[in-house]
C-alpha cells in the first residue's frame, strides 16, 4: 500500500490535473471526469447490475471501470462522477507503486463507507476519496464557483451540518453546476478553507428566515 499524507495525495492529484488540463486548469469549466478516465488514464467505463446485497457502486480492475447500472440515471450525475473519480484515484495511486500489476488488483467502491480508518482497505478507500475530490474540484474552479454563486469568500456552517437556507440553496446550485454532490463540495470547500465553522448555538432561525427572502 502507498503511504502518504492527505496533502501529498492532494498534490499528486493537482500534478495530474495540471498535466492533463494544461492552460485549461485555470478555467471555470467543470471537470469531465469520464473523458479524463478514458483519454488520459486509458480506462474503459461500462455498466452492470450488481447484486443489491453487495452494495457496490463501482469497481476497477485492469483498465476497466465498471459502474452499477443505476448510476447511468441522469439524476445520479454527482454520485456517478464521484465514483468514476474515486476509481481514477485508485488507478493514479496504484501506479505510484513500482510493483503494481493492474490485473491483479480489484478496487471496489461501496455505499456507506465507514468513517473509521481501521484496515488497509479503509486507508486505500480514503486515499482514493481524497484524490477524487481534488480531481473534480480544482481550486481555481471552486473559487470561481464560490464567487459566482454566493458573492462571498466563505459559507457559514453551524455545528456539523446546519446552513442558512439561502446558503444551502446556493450550495446546491454550485454542486449542480460542478457535477458533484453537496457532500463532496462541502468537504472540498472545507479543505480550501472556504467554510466558516461556528457553534450550532450561534444559529439564528429568525435571521435564517429573513435571509431566505432577500
Amino acid at each position: 500500500m502507498i503511504i502518504g499524507t492527505k496533502i501529498e495525495f492532494e498534490n499528486l492529484a493537482d500534478f495530474i490535473l495540471r498535466d492533463y488540463l494544461g492552460v485549461k486548469y485555470d478555467s471555470f469549466i467543470p471537470f469531465d471526469v469520464q473523458a479524463f478516465a478514458e483519454d488520459y488514464l486509458k480506462l474503459e467505463i461500462s455498466y452492470t447490475k450488481f447484486e443489491q446485497e453487495q452494495n457496490i457502486e463501482g469497481l476497477r480492475t485492469g483498465n476497466q471501470i465498471i459502474l452499477d447500472h443505476r448510476l447511468s440515471d441522469p439524476s445520479k450525475v454527482g454520485e456517478r462522477n464521484f465514483t468514476v473519480a474515486h476509481e481514477c484515484g485508485h488507478d493514479i495511486i496504484n501506479w505510484q507503486d513500482p510493483t503494481y500489476v493492474p490485473h491483479e488488483i480489484i478496487n471496489y467502491r461501496i455505499k456507506s463507507q465507514r468513517k473509521e480508518l481501521k484496515t488497509e482497505t479503509d486507508f486505500k478507500e480514503w486515499q482514493a476519496n481524497v484524490v477524487a475530490s481534488c480531481l473534480l474540484l480544482r481550486p481555481p474552479l471552486v473559487e470561481w464557483a464560490m464567487f459566482t454563486f454566493t458573492k462571498k469568500d466563505k459559507i457559514t456552517v453551524f455545528g456539523d451540518y446546519q446552513l442558512y437556507r439561502k446558503d444551502r440553496f446556493q450550495l446546491r446550485m454550485m454542486a449542480e453546476y460542478l457535477g458533484v454532490s453537496q457532500t463532496c463540495l462541502l468537504y472540498r470547500l472545507d479543505r480550501l478553507e472556504m467554510l466558516d465553522h461556528k457553534s450550532y448555538a450561534d444559529y439564528d432561525p429568525v435571521m435564517d428566515y429573513m435571509l431566505s427572502w432577500r
